[in-house]
């Protein structure tokens, strides 16, 4: 089982808190980066199951919690620099179509070079911390 404590924390690292309040709801809040400052509550952009935020097994509710983070982190670390280099760049196939094709692999490519880049950066920040 993955838990995810980590040893190190990164100040500049968001940090998602699924927590049960009183009312047994789970909330999903960020912080972003590990200073002061307020948590937001996460939106839940999925309603096809009547269960809310879960954890700890496979389920309609766990499957909204994953959904959820991924989307804050990578719609929104992401988004605009995809907007900026991917989607505003392209053009139609054929003009008279109207359309364009924005295939998977190369998306998974793009991403996987941003997120490398922000590992990297997430590391020396941790690395300053620690000198």
């Amino acid at each position: 089982m993955l838990v995810m404590t980590p040893i190190q924390l990164n100040p500049d690292a968001n940090r998602y808190v699924a927590s049960r309040v009183a009312t047994g709801v789970v909330e999903l809040l960020v912080k972003q980066g590990d200073g002061p400052g307020k948590m937001s509550q996460l939106r839940d952009w999925f309603h096809y199951t009547s269960e809310g935020f879960e954890w700890g097994y496979p389920g309609g509710g766990p499957q909204r919690l994953a959904y959820t983070i991924l989307i804050d982190l990578v719609a929104h670390r992401f988004g605009r620099k995809f907007m900026e280099e991917v989607v505003s760049r392209t053009s139609p196939i054929e003009e008279r179509q109207q359309m364009v094709v924005f295939r998977e692999e190369d998306i998974l490519d793009w991403l996987a070079k941003k997120i490398s880049a922000r590992r990297r950066s997430l590391r020396r920040s941790t690395h300053f911390l620690n000198t």
